[in-house]
């Protein structure tokens, strides 16, 4: 188990929570990623934002899906930004994955920044509970891999629209059954680019395209 951070948050009067009751939940989120991780942040910080243009100007977009109600700098292993206010309040389940969500990021960041984005989600998704699916059609599964390899050949922001954070994640629990969540986490501290599954495969797991091949079967509708 990874040692506490420090927990640093602060919150804008129109937000709908004291920042006690932040804190109570992001505590929460935080025990449970200890038992996940080796190494934690020694700081986290919270930025909670009553407005959706305040949210925008400090995360430095023009505009974002209705979705978008938080946000970590790219590589961040410290800050996260949340919106919620009193027009469109978080339920307290829902805003505790979210808090698990991107307090995962900045574990991950800590575990191997260099990890694609679709580890990342797919991690964040995973240790959130965020999962809704248990399959993914083959359409689907088509678009996210063109190349063959799940998210190889394709941006993030593009598979993001055909379902991706969910495929993502539950590619991820796949991993994380057959192999072990801690051995995925020994083995990806050691990525730095191309394909993950290749690296994978180098770190002892099977060869890849025979772990892609168990996922399709295991994974895709029939």
């Amino acid at each position: 188990m990874s040692n506490l951070p420090k927990l640093e948050i602060s919150s804008q009067k129109t937000s709908t929570r004291t920042t006690v009751e932040y804190e109570q939940l992001a505590e929460n989120s935080i025990n449970i990623l200890g038992e996940a991780y080796r190494e934690a942040p020694g700081l986290i910080r919270i930025q909670i934002l009553g407005s959706r243009q305040d949210f925008l100007d400090v995360i430095g977009k023009e505009s974002a899906p209705d979705w978008l109600v938080a946000y970590v700098p790219q590589n961040s292993a410290s800050t996260i930004v949340l919106l919620d206010n009193e027009q469109n309040p978080l339920s307290s389940l829902m805003l505790s994955k979210i808090l698990t969500h991107e307090i995962a990021h900045l574990y991950t960041n800590i575990l191997n920044r260099e990890l694609p984005d679709w580890v990342k989600e797919g991690i964040s998704m995973q240790l959130a509970q965020q999962v809704k699916i248990r399959t993914v059609t083959a359409s689907n599964w088509d678009r996210i891999s063109p190349q063959g390899e799940p998210f190889s050949g394709i941006t993030w922001q593009a598979a993001a629209e055909v379902n991706g954070y969910e495929i993502a994640g539950l590619i991820l629990c796949f991993l994380f059954e057959r192999y072990g969540m801690k051995n995925i986490f020994d083995s990806l501290k050691g990525y730095t680019d191309g394909s993950v599954f290749l690296h994978l495969q180098q770190r002892g797991l099977d060869d890849a395209s025979a772990i892609i091949d168990k996922m399709k079967s295991s994974l895709i509708e029939n």
